[in-house]
């Protein structure tokens, strides 16, 4: 008789796990982005900040299973990035901060422009490349030959910076950039850091093959269907066309490409993969900043604002302002506050009380015609389903909450294992605003509370997750530091 040993593990994670814990030393400031799917975002996050010695990000894993094809080996394990969290950050199926070791996938960073747009785009830019022959031109401003040139890249009308990738195989993760060839009209594919992995592009389908022979297919190839991408393994983040499908390539931008198949060196073994889609998340454009003007002077406070030229009381208003005043000629520091839903104007003043001058900051509002928003963006995210395999195959049960994982044995015609995974919504009081800042589909931060692992039936291990602070993160929330994460000032916008 096979006698089951339960194991009842609880983890309790402190500060590192905590929901305002952060660490923000070894992040670079923050910058607008394309909108990508939370689990594309918690790979950039593994990427960006590994978990190893040297960033002194701890290990913290639970494994689940090890499916097992011949030589082929896929460790399923669920993983906890302890980085902290940013306050639009979003939170997978299976949690805020964790991520499936089987969700393996390419991410992209849009850097300035998309580097696939067949006109403008990096690949398609034939100013650039990697060596430039020098024309003996002693007027020419070399690199760039030609005025042209150089204005159509710094007004962005075409681009010059490659987009990063993020990949996961089954045992490392990565980055690689296109780079220009020497003509400029061809590329090739550098990971970074170097590896001595092949990464070729065809047919919409990134294919890698890893130092031991390995092959991944990212992305299932051909010609783009934008009426079903998730039968492609494509994630995409932009503007859907009117008719509710992602027909025009203009708005429209591939930011993920799922793992289809793995194929081990000798093309005798391979482990399968399926998606389903997702709810569409849609969100609001326009993140909180704050942009910062100042007059060749700033040491002093001059020009209107001083005590001898304020503005009039009568102007509450940007655009009044502006058409009253001279901007250069407006006292610094002044500063434009841009919410989702808006944007605040301040202007500094002295005033002068007794024997104290005192620098106070005055309001003008802004209506949409001073900064007109950016359109919402909608992300169509796909959710992994299943991985089929010589033996048997795995089901992952929910798609924006993961509540199980089963494993299926062919050979013994049965359900050999279940995972059983336990997690809650943390949400605002009110989610009136939430929804208008995270699109209709949002329901708050999900939270994994504990593992339950089954076999036949039976309850062999059991985990427990206890967090020092649950907050429900998303675009509704207001204030952070420099790089994103939340401070003292943090808390839920009320919306216009």
């Amino acid at each position: 008789m096979l006698r089951l040993d339960m194991k009842i593990k609880e983890i309790v994670l402190f500060s590192l796990l905590s929901a305002g814990s952060f660490l923000a030393g070894a992040q670079s400031p923050k910058k607008e982005v394309m909108p990508i799917s939370p689990e594309a975002a918690a790979l950039n996050k593994v990427v960006g900040y590994p978990v190893n010695f040297s960033t002194g990000a701890p290990d913290i894993s639970v494994p689940l299973y090890t499916v097992e094809s011949g030589d082929l080996k896929l460790p399923i394990k669920l993983n906890y990035h302890p980085g902290g969290f940013k306050i639009n950050e979003q939170s997978t199926s299976v949690g805020l901060g964790w991520s499936l070791s089987s969700d393996i996938q390419i991410s992209r960073s849009i850097n300035g422009l998309d580097d696939f747009d067949r006109d403008i785009g990096y690949l398609a830019n034939t100013d650039l490349r990697t060596y430039y022959q020098d024309s003996g031109c002693s007027e020419c401003n070399y690199p760039f030959y030609t005025t042209y040139m150089t204005e159509r890249l710094a007004s962005g009308s075409f681009d010059g910076a490659p987009d990063k990738f993020n990949y996961r195989l089954i045992n490392k993760t990565g980055s690689f950039y296109f780079v220009k060839n020497n003509t400029g009209t061809g590329y090739f594919i550098m990971p970074v850091p170097y590896d001595n992995i092949t990464i070729q592009y065809t047919d919409n389908r990134f294919i890698i093959t890893d130092t031991d022979g390995t092959v991944y297919y990212f992305g299932s190839g051909g010609q783009f269907d934008p009426n079903n991408p998730s039968q492609q393994g494509l994630e995409l983040s932009g503007q859907k066309g009117i008719n509710g499908t992602w027909s025009d390539p203009y708005t429209s931008h591939i930011t993920t490409w799922k793992c289809k198949q793995i194929v081990n060196a000798t093309k005798t073994e391979n482990l399968n993969f399926n998606y389903t889609a997702k709810p569409d998340m849609v969100y609001k454009r326009n993140a909180e900043k704050i942009e910062y003007y100042s007059n060749p002077g700033p040491c002093t406070l001059g020009g209107v604002g001083n005590l001898n030229n304020q503005v009039s009381p009568g102007i509450s208003s940007y655009s009044n302002l502006i058409a009253n005043y001279a901007f250069y000629n407006l006292s610094s520091p002044k500063y434009m506050l841009t919410y989702p839903e808006g944007a605040v104007f301040y202007l500094p003043y002295l005033t002068y009380t007794g024997s104290t001058y005192q620098v106070n900051n005055r309001t003008f509002s802004t209506t949409s015609s001073d900064f007109p928003l950016a359109p919402p963006v909608t992300v169509s995210a796909l959710a992994l389903e299943k991985i089929t395999f010589r033996g048997g195959e795995i089901s992952f049960n929910g798609t924006d909450q993961m509540f199980s994982i089963s494993i299926y044995n062919s050979m013994a015609g049965q359900t050999s294992r279940v995972i059983e995974l336990k997690n809650s919504y943390v949400s605002e009081i009110s989610m009136d605003y939430p929804k208008r800042a995270n699109g209709g589909n949002f329901k708050g931060t999900l939270y994994l509370d504990s593992i339950n692992i089954k076999v036949n039936g039976v309850s062999f291990e059991k985990y427990g997750f206890l967090y020092n602070q649950k907050t429900c993160f998303g675009n509704h929330l207001r204030g952070s530091d420099a790089w994103g994460y939340p401070n003292l000032s943090t808390s839920s916008g009320r919306g216009a």
